[in-house]
Order: C-alpha cells, then sequence, then structure tokens
C-alpha cells in the first residue's frame, strides 16, 4: 500500500545555500608624510639636539672653568653711590655681605650729608665724592680708602650705577639682587659672581634699613662689629707730625670690631705705614686685609713671633708718612 504522505519538500539548508561572497575589509592606507613634513620633524630634533649639547656645555664652562673672585669665605663691606652728580638720588647704599657667616645688611645713608674729603678737596655732600675724584683720575685703592674714612668703616668695594632706581627708598633686596645680576650697577664681578651674589640676596632676604644721618649709622656699626675680631688687638703707632692722626685711625677701627689697645707717637717720621701682626693667628690673618682698605697705597704686611713682648698687642700698626699725607692734607 502506498504511502499517502507526499515527500517532505527539501528545505536547503544554512550550509547548502550558495554563500555570497565574503567582502574582505581593507584598511585606509594613509599617504606617506610630505617631504616637508620630513624636513620640520628632522629640524627639531636637531634643534633640540643642539640645546641639550650647548646646555651641557654651559653647565660645564660654568661649573668648572668660569673664573669667580669671591669664594666661601668672602666677607666684604661695599658702597654703591650714583656714578655722576647729576643722578638724582637722596641717598648711597652700603652693604656688608660675609658667605662665611652667611649674613647680609643693606643700608641706605642720606646722600646730602657733608663730609670733609681727604686730599685737601673740604667738605662735600657724599654722592658727590666719586664725580670729584674722578677729576683727578683718582685710583681705586685711594679711593676705597676715602670712602673707609668718611664712612667710617674699612670699605672693600665701591660700586657705581647710573640707575636711579637702585637708590629707591621703595626698592627690595630682590631689586637690589636683580640690579646687580643684570649689570645695573658697574662692579668687578664676573657673571658666576653675579649669579651667586643674586642667589645669596634672594636667600637672605634682608629688610632694606634708612638712617636719618651718617653719624646715626656710623653708631649702629659700632655695636654690630663690636668685638668681631678681638682676638688680635691693635697697637697704632704715629711717627708723622700730624696731630690727631692715631686717634683718627683708631676711630675707624674700633667702629668696625678692631679692639685697640695702645696709642701712641715715636720718631723718626717712616715714609711708609707698615703693620706687622703675630703669625698663625687667624683674627690677624683677617685685620690684615681688613686694614688694606684704610691705606691709599699697598700696605707692607710684616710677620713676628714676639709681638706680644715688643708691643704688647698681636698687631702693631706704624703710621708713615704716605696716610699723613693723604689724612693730613
Amino acid at each position: 500500500m502506498r504511502n499517502s504522505r507526499r515527500p517532505r519538500a527539501h528545505t536547503p539548508s544554512t550550509y547548502d545555500r550558495p554563500r555570497s561572497p565574503v567582502r574582505k575589509k581593507t584598511t585606509k592606507v594613509q599617504g606617506s608624510p610630505s617631504p616637508l613634513l620630513l624636513l620640520l620633524q628632522r629640524f627639531i630634533l636637531l634643534t633640540a639636539a643642539v640645546v641639550v649639547v650647548v646646555g651641557a656645555l654651559v653647565f660645564v664652562y660654568y661649573s668648572f672653568f668660569l673664573r669667580a673672585i669671591w669664594n666661601e669665605d668672602t666677607v666684604k663691606n661695599i658702597v654703591i653711590i650714583p656714578a655722576h652728580i647729576d643722578v638724582s638720588t637722596d641717598t648711597i647704599l652700603f652693604a656688608s655681605i660675609s658667605y662665611r657667616e652667611q649674613k647680609l645688611s643693606l643700608n641706605s645713608i642720606p646722600a646730602e650729608d657733608a663730609v670733609e674729603v681727604s686730599g685737601g678737596y673740604g667738605q662735600y655732600p657724599l654722592k658727590s665724592v666719586y664725580p670729584l675724584l674722578g677729576l683727578d683720575d683718582t685710583s681705586h685703592q685711594t679711593l676705597v680708602a676715602t670712602y673707609s674714612y668718611l664712612i667710617g668703616v674699612p670699605i672693600d668695594e665701591v660700586w657705581v650705577t647710573d640707575d636711579e632706581s637702585v637708590f629707591s627708598s621703595k626698592q627690595s633686596a630682590g631689586d637690589f639682587a636683580q640690579a646687580v645680576l643684570f649689570n645695573k650697577v658697574d662692579t668687578n664681578l664676573g657673571i658666576k659672581d653675579r649669579v651667586k651674589l643674586y642667589q645669596f640676596i634672594q636667600e637672605q632676604q634682608p629688610m632694606l634699613l634708612a638712617f636719618n644721618s651718617l653719624n646715626e649709622w656710623q653708631a649702629k656699626q659700632s655695636s654690630r662689629f663690636a668685638g668681631q675680631l678681638k682676638g688680635c688687638r691693635v697697637a697704632i703707632v704715629n711717627t708723622t707730625a700730624i696731630a690727631g692722626l692715631g686717634r683718627k685711625v683708631s676711630m675707624v677701627l674700633e667702629r668696625s670690631g678692631v679692639v685697640v689697645v695702645r696709642l701712641t707717637d715715636a720718631a723718626p717720621t717712616q715714609p711708609k705705614s707698615v703693620l706687622t701682626i703675630q703669625p698663625d693667628q687667624p683674627d690677624c690673618v683677617a685685620l690684615s686685609a681688613h686694614l688694606q682698605q684704610l691705606f691709599p697705597d699697598e700696605i707692607e704686611i710684616k710677620q713676628d713671633p714676639g709681638i706680644m713682648d715688643r708691643a704688647r698687642s698681636e698687631a702693631e700698626v706704624i703710621l708713615g708718612q704716605d696716610v699723613g699725607n693723604f689724612l693730613g692734607r
């Protein structure tokens, strides 16, 4: 008997269906960089390499080859004054810098205070002294000695400037540091010393102290420097015929921390001043550098192990006719 069922129609499976062609995904290939872009990239890399090399060379030169005048033991008293008579300022500046003790003070002193200028010039305002001495082509050592006696403490450096803003009462220590760094103040310092001084001032950040008179400022120095070189007591011997010469030198020394134990006159007159110190005495070594600034010419320095027995002090200053001519005219 026939099966009455009709045969099942064949339904093609997914496997039997004709496959549509597989489309491959294509990645869009960008065009290669333009020659101009490649040139720009190479230029940037080359510039960066040059900057790195130059920076390394500058660092090595600055660190190892660039000369510096000052060192970690430097102690300096500096007066900053106008370079010309027409620089408008009512003040001059005094800076006391000690790398050794990590101390810094910045003071403003009235520039119109009259002072007796050594050498027979007569009385002039403080701010006029530098232009006045410049007319006679005065040596730097004589200029330093002059300001040492005018200011009343041994001055190591005299700096000048044409920039009136340096003397402004509104300036800060940071402003002064920038003036030194960017060479607005004429100094003998190179770039390495100026950078180091700039960093030192920025670290210390002292207040700018203003004084009403030179006498007021000098009184302050007496207490600030008192006993600083007490390990090297000084005897002063005036061999000139100029009365009061020894007392004048003694006052400047005492105001800057030197202990003067004896002041006498003696004959005959010596042509040149001499400093004799006890050997291997640190305060006396410091004093010898300190005293250099009080004489218009280089002073002879001797060492004498028997100075205590002879002079009853660790140092002896013989004032000769050189300082007599300088201060006595």
